[in-house]
């Protein structure tokens, strides 16, 4: 990270998670090409959950399975600074998560 001083901790990050309705998933395609796409992420019992289709030939699907290594990054209030809009500064407060995504079958339940 480029400015420690902005750095938050693990419990500043975790609300921020908790309260984030959306996020974007970022994770390698089975091609080896960077794929991203916005999800909305459930944090239950210290994990995090995401809905995905259950087609074979989707990307995240097949980027998961392939290579489970993904980014997820959680963005809150966003707000433009129209004082700085010259500069295009936006006031936000973010969080990211590195790790390891496996899929999880809830048994064919709706």
């Amino acid at each position: 990270m480029r400015r420690k001083d902005r750095e938050l901790s693990q419990e500043e990050a975790l609300v921020i998670i908790k309260n984030t309705k959306m996020a974007v998933l970022s994770m390698i395609s089975r091609e080896g090409l960077p794929y991203a796409t916005p999800i909305s992420p459930a944090h239950i019992d210290g994990k995090i959950y995401f809905h995905s289709s259950s087609s074979e030939d989707g990307v995240k699907k097949s980027s998961l399975i392939n290579n489970g290594n993904v980014i997820l990054t959680y963005v809150g209030y966003n707000e433009n600074d129209l004082e700085y809009l010259p500069q295009l500064s936006v006031n936000y407060v973010s969080a990211m998560v590195k790790g390891k995504a496996s899929l999880v079958s809830d048994g064919g339940r709706l």
